[in-house]
């Protein structure tokens, strides 16, 4: 018999796209197992109880850099600059 596979998604921090099925791809942060939170981009139904494949980030968000630039927010991880998104307190 499989294992049970348990989830609690911290947060939603954005839908990517919409199918016409009402199933949205999302970017969650979400602690899988009871361990510790990661992102996670995957399609999930409405409720939040059905889910496709999706990939999950390995590092957790502690390992991220953040800092301040003159055309915004940049976050550096593993000596890559990119955009993060908006996680950050005004």
């Amino acid at each position: 018999m499989a294992a049970k596979i348990t989830y609690t998604i911290q947060e939603e921090l954005g839908d990517l796209s919409t199918a016409s099925n009402g199933w949205k791809k999302q970017l969650t942060y979400t602690s899988w197992n009871n361990r510790g939170e990661k992102f996670d981009l995957r399609s999930w139904n409405e409720e939040h109880t059905a889910m496709t494949k999706g990939l999950t980030r390995l590092k957790p968000v502690e390992s991220f850099v953040y800092r301040r630039q003159r055309r915004g927010r940049t976050c550096l991880s593993s000596c890559t600059a990119r955009l993060c998104f908006q996680r950050w307190q005004v």
